[in-house]
Formats: C-alpha cells, structure tokens, sequence
C-alpha cells in the first residue's frame, strides 16, 4: 500500500510541475508576444486556463490585480508549490 502511495504522490508531483512550466510558458510567451494566435499558445492557454481561471477569480473577490498586471500565475504557483510540499 505504501508503494502505491509513493507512486501516486510522485505522479501528482510531476503532474504539478508540468502545469508549473506550462504557466511560467505562458507568462514569458505573454510578455514576449502578447498578441500571438499561434498553436503552441493556444495549447498553454487550454492547459493553464482550468488552474488560473479560478485564482484570477478569487483575486477579482479581493479586488487584488486587475487593470495591466495579471496576479493569477504567481497565485497558481504559489498553491502548487505549497501542495507540493504537503505531498507525502
């Protein structure tokens, strides 16, 4: 049983860590180009979404952000950092 443990605990960990990247991406592909439509864009934007849609709404709660600087990402990190932490 502790093995099954540990090799889920490892899959969600790698799991988290791809989407951490996958949001780092996305920021630096923002900041670099902005407009893009490009498909690897499109692919980090259907990846991230479902994790910064629901920090970018609980920041809007809080009226924390808006305007030009979008907090979601840092946000998204720091959960996934702290979950991963938690991990057994």
């Amino acid at each position: 049983m502790d093995l099954v443990i540990a090799i889920l605990s490892r899959a969600v960990y790698f799991f988290l860590w791809a989407i951490e990247i996958a949001i780092m991406a996305r920021v630096i592909l923002g900041f670099i180009m902005p407009e893009d439509d490009s498909a690897v864009t499109s692919v980090l934007w259907f990846i991230t979404e479902p994790f910064l849609l629901p920090c970018r709404m609980l920041l809007d709660r809080f009226n924390v952000g808006g305007g030009m600087f979008d907090f979601s990402p840092v946000l998204a990190t720091l959960l996934i950092t702290l979950v991963t932490i938690i991990l057994p």
